[in-house]
């Protein structure tokens, strides 16, 4: 599935859950990727990441989930009205991730791209050039104000190509610790989460 795509799980203190290994050994070309437990070294290793795609594939795209990240299947994604994780690589557009479902209350990335399941293409990323990813602090380094996500975004938006950029937000994931995904009274996704 998916010939021309690598398939990456950032993988830090949490192991990778089940349900996105078993989804992750559909695709051709799909590797563990690790990271570790703070937000610079999370960053030095998505960039190590892009760096090793563009120097050692020659594959049209990257798409990096985090091991937390559970995909959302054809049937469920019926049920919710919403689109199926592998949507996402069916996309056109330069850069895009999945919308996301998480804890109730929980408002994840509605700034820009989503780091977390995050599909980029050879050339935005070739164009963008390092670093790829970067968290921004205060002036005293002591609080952080800007995710990975957001610099990205930023990023792929001020790259020069030959065409606009495009991005986009296709098909949808959860977050790990769900129980079952449902839909709510108006018919919007809820999340059950598991204790």
């Amino acid at each position: 599935m998916f010939p021309n795509l690598q398939l990456a799980i950032v993988s830090g203190p949490m192991r990778p859950n089940a349900g996105l290994l078993t989804w992750a050994t559909r695709f051709d070309h799909w590797r563990l990727w690790p990271t570790g437990r703070f937000e610079d070294h999370l960053a030095a290793r998505r960039n190590a990441l892009v760096a090793w795609f563009l120097a050692e594939t020659d594959l049209a795209a990257l798409w990096m989930i985090d091991a937390d990240m559970v995909p959302i299947d054809r049937e469920t994604a019926l049920r919710l009205g919403v689109g199926p994780t592998e949507a996402l690589a069916e996309t056109s557009a330069h850069a895009g991730s999945c919308r996301y479902i998480g804890r109730p209350g929980e408002v994840a990335h509605g700034h820009g791209l989503a780091a977390g399941c995050l599909l980029a293409s050879r050339v935005l990323l070739a164009a963008m050039g390092p670093p790829w990813f970067r968290f921004g602090y205060d002036a005293d380094h002591t609080a952080l104000t800007e995710c990975e996500c957001r610099w990205f975004t930023r990023r792929a938006r001020g790259a020069k190509l030959a065409l606009p950029i495009q991005l986009e937000t296709a098909g949808t994931i959860a977050h790990a610790g769900i129980g079952a995904i449902y839909p709510d009274a108006d018919g919007r996704p809820a999340v059950l989460f598991a204790p």
